[in-house]
């Protein structure tokens, strides 16, 4: 860049900062074709460095500390958790892990350090559901040990599960489509409902899926195995000697339901075959 004798400061800080910007804008580009971002020697070694790295065991505490309160949202939609578990709570719980306040941080600032690490403090629900119970992995070993095999044919495996109930029309349900469809902004008064209830068959991978109008109720259950039996394979039918069903501990399908247990049993005398129920733990339906 060539100056002049008579070139006013303000067109040298014209000039400068044009220079500047066009080195700016090269550095960029480098940056864009080799995939490499180029880091200041200044930032790297000057500053202060985040609480959590310098005091990493600490921040690994508090993280295991907000968990054990926290709740994540219902509709999944976030990776935000809620927690009840307040800064002045965290920092009385650091303590009595032994931590010195030397090593903590003050109220308003360990509140950000909580909201930087994906936390928000709100309400959440008071009866928290326990996900597992101590009676857990007993159960999963029963149904492991009472997991029949195929012996081709002999024994039918079934994993059977009703889901909620869904509105037919254009609503919008919180996830995405490649189309360009529009949903209503908000419900226009739904007249048409539907109940999912799948069915897969262990072995061959098939998948059932039948939809009922009423409500989810132990008939629709029950249903649905008289459909699929129907649609079988005559000679699948002679082969077969046991269905072996897997459901989660429902109030539509409990081994207590005394109208669930009534048809079961005449679905049992319509087939002729032997049927065993095999019950998932409590929150547990995700495995059928």
């Amino acid at each position: 860049m060539k100056l002049t004798g008579k070139t006013s400061p303000i067109k040298l800080w014209e000039h400068f900062d044009l220079a500047l910007r066009r080195q700016t804008v090269a550095l960029g580009l480098a940056e864009k074709l080799t995939g490499i971002t180029c880091v200041g020697a200044q930032s790297s070694f000057s500053g202060r460095k985040r609480w959590e790295e310098r005091q990493p065991e600490a921040a690994y505490a508090l993280r295991k500390l907000a968990e054990s309160h926290c709740q994540q949202y219902s509709t999944f939609n976030s990776t935000i958790a809620y927690t009840r578990l307040t800064a002045a709570e965290a920092l009385n719980g650091l303590i009595d892990q032994g931590f010195s306040e030397e090593q903590l941080l003050g109220k308003s600032t360990m509140a950000i350090v909580l909201n930087s690490m994906g936390y928000r403090l709100r309400k959440v629900i008071k009866a928290k559901p326990q996900k597992k119970i101590p009676e857990t992995d007993a159960i999963f070993d029963n149904i492991k040990t009472k997991d029949l095999p195929s012996n081709s044919g002999r024994v039918r495996r079934l994993s059977l599960d009703s889901k909620a109930t869904v509105k037919i029309g254009n609503y919008s349900r919180g996830g995405r489509t490649r189309g360009a469809f529009i949903a209503y902004d908000h419900d226009m008064g739904c007249k048409e409902t539907y109940i999912p209830c799948g069915m897969v068959d262990e072995d061959s991978g098939q998948l059932y899926i039948t939809f009922g109008s009423s409500y989810k109720t132990s008939d629709l259950i029950v249903d649905v195995l008289e459909q699929w039996w129907e649609i079988l394979a005559p000679i699948e039918k002679q082969r077969c000697e046991v269905i072996q069903i897997k459901m989660d501990n429902g109030s539509e399908s409990s081994g207590a339901r005394t109208q669930f247990l009534k048809r079961m049993v005449e679905f049992c005398d319509q087939t002729g075959k032997s049927i065993q129920l095999l019950y998932y733990p409590p929150y547990h339906s995700k495995y059928n």
